[in-house]
């Protein structure tokens, strides 16, 4: 005779396919409790509570559904998913992988196990196991996504664009997809494309507090504070207990310049018992004298007792305290916690590599080249870029700039790498900038290339006469900017090279910057720096003004008088009081250019100097220009 299908079962199931989870739950906890040993049911029931976020409920089904039949391998991963979701890495590890033993052909379940092993660092296996998956099921939008993951780990960033976007194209609505591609836009400093993800994901997910406070934190960053307040507090509204929402908050206050007001709210989440990276950041970035040194350190020391090496937020929470130890004079406590710092974020650094793109840039770049590369035509406004190495007074110039009449500043705009990528998409040659410029290049594409970027402007600049645009390793690309823009004018700045180099060291840079966290790379990136500008110096005829820090900072009237006439502007006092500009500077230097002008950064390195014999040793008998 036929087995005849329970018809609770049945309405229980169509209950839990109809998303009445609650109905569901109450049918199948009927169904456990007349019949103990039906695993499917308690299966059921585990699936329910897990979706409820009961997680101990759901852990306990599946383990008593496990019980009766310990051999089904749905059953292991059932419970592995409940262990990841708790964070029980070890136990969910070893579950998934008894799940893939006892049934090989399992989907999912690989991926599941290099999601754990991305998170602690073994890209390795975890590569293998998510090409083991495509190999068995095809390529999914989760194999991409991790992929994703695993290349971002690795700080290959073209690798992961392209299987996030590939994650995308097989399921449109992956929010957690936009969110990583949101990520690492913001790393890059593509601050727009980073907004416009993280919206694409809020449309998806409105109700996500953690894509509210990520949008917030972009628009922050791009200084728009009153924006970020607002998702900030959204973000609080979706989730009261969002920690780093409250944070952020305080943080618009700091930037803001409400220094008592922001201490203020930061002390009370302190006395809260809150315990933080970031609130950390925020008390060692308002201390600003000794009688609040200990009590701030006490926090720090407390911090880092609380929190692993590598949790988010900790790398940062160092600089900035080596930072107010350097404030207040206490240069060798300052430098421990920067050397930790750039410990904890440190990615080697072909220097090798490095060298040879700067020979092959020189190499291409040649006069004959030059002499053949077609030319745009001339655009106004007048396009002035600001270049140099980081932290050699980029921001400070273009702030000074930016309070003249006729200047529209712009801001570390990264048009100018992504244009070159296009063009060098257009030519076909896979080895990339600089040798596909040796194809040939159409002054169409020249034409098209200058007059997107100059698209990408603000619109409202009528009356303006220059435009700036501060990226500094722009650096790497003057000789096209010369041809797009044949009546830009070049402003390099230059710094004494262990001021530059030991400011660089004291800075939290993304992953684009592999060389920022050894003294020893950051001189030897110096130096093929170095050799570059020397080169465009001989080959380009594009106008070039050399701004040294330390003449600006000492002689300031001077120096700015010298640089507007080399602009063809004529003088405005309004320069002299750029420390009064409302404007917002994203960079690193928001604080510096909030000041008047100051010489205590200059022969900086003396403070350190029993310190940095590496950079010492590098510079003792090269050049110190």
């Amino acid at each position: 005779m036929p087995h005849r299908p329970d018809p609770r079962k049945q309405r229980a199931r169509q209950l839990f396919e109809q998303g009445k989870l609650k109905q569901a739950r109450g049918l199948y906890e009927k169904l456990c409790r007349h019949s103990p040993n039906d695993a499917e049911s308690r299966y059921m029931l585990g699936s329910i509570l897990a979706q409820q976020g009961q997680l101990p409920l759901a852990e306990k089904q599946f383990r008593e559904a496990l019980r009766i039949q310990p051999s089904v391998a749905i059953l292991h991963a059932a419970l592995g998913s409940v262990f990841r979701d708790q964070g029980k890495l070890a136990d969910a590890e070893s579950s998934f992988r008894t799940a893939l033993r006892l049934n090989p052909g399992i989907p999912n379940v690989r991926l599941e196990i290099a999601r754990i092993l991305i998170g602690s660092g073994n890209t390795k296996d975890a590569e293998r196991l998510i090409l083991d998956e495509i190999g068995k099921h095809g390529s999914t939008s989760d194999a991409h996504h991790l992929l994703g993951e695993l290349h971002h780990v690795r700080g290959n960033i073209q690798a992961a664009l392209d299987h996030y976007h590939n994650a995308i194209r097989l399921q449109k609505n992956r929010v957690d997809t936009y969110y990583k591609l949101g990520k690492i836009f913001h790393s890059q400093g593509r601050l727009k494309e980073a907004e416009e993800h993280y919206r694409t994901a809020i449309g998806l997910a409105p109700s996500a507090a953690a894509l509210h406070h990520a949008l917030g934190v972009t628009l922050l960053t791009a200084g728009k504070l009153d924006e970020a307040e607002s998702l900030f507090d959204k973000a609080l509204k979706l989730d009261p207990r969002h920690i780093n929402a409250q944070l952020f908050k305080i943080t618009c206050l700091e930037r803001r310049g409400q220094h008592e007001t922001a201490l203020k709210y930061a002390n009370n989440l302190r006395t809260d018992g809150i315990i933080h990276p970031h609130l950390a950041t925020i008390l060692a970035n308002l201390t600003r004298d000794r009688s609040r040194l200990d009590e701030t350190l006490s926090y720090v020391d407390r911090v880092r007792n609380n929190f692993n090496r590598d949790s988010e937020g900790m790398e940062q929470m160092l600089f900035a305290t080596g930072s107010m130890l350097d404030r207040l004079g206490e240069y060798e406590k300052a430098f421990s916690y920067y050397k930790e710092a750039n410990d904890m974020g440190h990615i080697d650094f072909n220097t090798a590599e490095h060298f040879a793109f700067i020979d092959a840039v020189i190499n291409v770049f040649n006069s004959s080249l030059l002499s053949r590369l077609p030319a745009a035509s001339k655009r106004t406004p007048r396009q002035v870029f600001i270049i140099g190495m980081p932290r050699s007074g980029t921001s400070l110039t273009e702030q000074i700039l930016g309070q003249h009449p006729l200047v529209m500043p712009g801001g570390e705009r990264t048009d100018i790498s992504n244009l070159i990528s296009l063009l060098v998409k257009k030519t076909g040659d896979s080895r990339g900038y600089p040798f596909a410029i040796t194809n040939d290049i159409s002054s169409s594409d020249m034409e098209q290339a200058a007059e997107d970027y100059m698209s990408a402007m603000p619109p409202e600049h009528d009356g303006i006469q220059v435009l700036t645009d501060k990226m500094p390793q722009n650096f790497l690309y003057l000789g096209l900017i010369s041809k797009l823009f044949p009546d830009a004018r070049i402003i390099h700045c230059i710094r004494d090279p262990r001021d530059t180099c030991l400011s660089i060291y004291f800075q939290r840079f993304g992953r684009d910057h592999h060389y920022a966290t050894r003294l020893e790379d950051i001189a030897a990136y110096y130096k093929t720096y170095q050799r570059l500008m020397k080169h465009w110096e001989r080959v380009l005829d594009i106008p070039m003004f050399t701004l040294e820090y330390e003449q600006l900072v000492t002689a300031p009237e001077t120096t700015i008088s010298k640089l507007l006439s080399f602009l063809d502007l004529e003088w405005d006092d309004a320069c002299l009081n750029f420390h009064t500009s409302k404007r917002f500077v994203a960079t690193s230097s928001y604080e510096q250019v909030r000041r008047p002008f100051y010489t205590h950064s200059v022969k900086r390195w003396r403070n350190y100097a029993g310190c940095i014999a590496s950079l010492l040793k590098a510079f003792e008998s090269g050049d110190l220009t």
